[in-house]
């Protein structure tokens, strides 16, 4: 009998160790799979539900939390997805019905050759988006290019949205050149990369300081955005062809916060006041040692600003 405990310390260390060995080769040869549980965790505890509708064509995988309360749609930037809002969906979520789109081209959705992608026609998807979530009148949030198309759809939509926050925009002419821009004039964009080694160099562009990424982990992100490549440079070219919407600012009439990180190197911190110039009666916040995307880098502050903004 007394053999019993430990045989059963054994096969509990023997278990503990096999698991551990398989933590290991999942970390090495399989590290997407391990960020797909990571973000699955941060669903679960989130309370989201993965769901998915169809609009104009183009299959639209999105989270949801449920709650009855108003609606929050988040929209993510260029060359991103949903995830990119985890940071601050659970703070979100105690509030709000938070609702985050992997918009048409991106993610999980549709990827439709023969679709154009150009800000018109996505800020007619996320009308139709709403249309088939239930989401009337809500609260939108856009980073980057998701500013873009969400300022554009409030420009041209006036009255369908409640308010309107904008984090680190695109869409307008910057009063200087970011870094991203001079890169670009010399023929690189930062944001497609080509080698997985220039991942380390978006993750420079994107954060003033980038966060620890483990190298495999880096590796797995390299290469999809690798694999993406050709496919990310046709989106690229379809928001160039956009209307620009330094003339349509005026148009939004949507309560606006505009939030910048001050060390933001894709879209310059200056080209925030053409937001609030533009847009009447609009708030600004910088956050401070912070860059292109305060909800990653930032989060606690930025979900707090936003609930303390729309709650007013």
């Amino acid at each position: 009998m007394a053999d019993q405990p430990k045989k059963k310390s054994g096969f509990i260390s023997n278990l503990l160790t096999v698991l551990l060995l398989m933590v290991a080769v999942v970390y090495v040869f399989f590290p997407g799979l391990m960020v797909s549980g990571l973000y699955m965790l941060r669903e679960v505890s989130a309370n989201l539900e993965i769901k998915t509708v169809t609009v104009d064509g183009q299959k639209i995988v999105y989270a949801d939390n449920g709650r009855k309360a108003p609606a929050i749609v988040l929209v993510h930037g260029f060359g991103a997805n949903r995830t990119s809002w985890y940071g601050v969906v659970k703070e979100l979520g105690r509030h709000y019905r938070v609702i985050v789109p992997d918009m048409p081209g991106f993610g999980q959705s549709s990827h439709l050759s023969n679709a154009s992608y150009d800000i018109s026609r996505q800020a007619a998807r996320l009308d139709g988006f709403f249309a088939a979530v239930g989401a009337a009148n809500p609260i939108l949030v856009g980073n980057s290019l998701g500013g873009y198309v969400s300022a554009y759809y409030a420009a041209t939509r006036p009255g369908k949205i409640a308010s309107l926050v904008l984090i680190d925009s695109a869409g307008v002419t910057s009063p200087e050149l970011s870094d991203l821009a001079k890169f670009l004039r010399q023929g690189t964009n930062v944001l497609i990369p080509e080698h997985s080694e220039d991942v380390t160099l978006l993750l420079q562009f994107a954060y003033y300081k980038p966060p620890f990424i483990p190298k495999p982990f880096r590796r797995a992100v390299g290469n999809e955005m690798i694999a993406a490549k050709s496919w990310n440079e046709k989106i690229w070219r379809d928001m160039e062809a956009s209307p620009r919407l330094d003339s349509l600012l005026t148009n939004i009439t949507a309560k606006t916060l505009v939030i910048w990180g001050d060390h933001d190197r894709i879209i310059h911190p200056g080209t925030a006041a053409v937001f609030t110039n533009g847009i009447r009666g609009s708030e600004l916040l910088v956050v401070s040692n912070c860059g292109h995307v305060p909800q990653m880098e930032r989060p606690k502050e930025t979900a707090e600003a936003i609930i303390g903004f729309t709650g007013k």
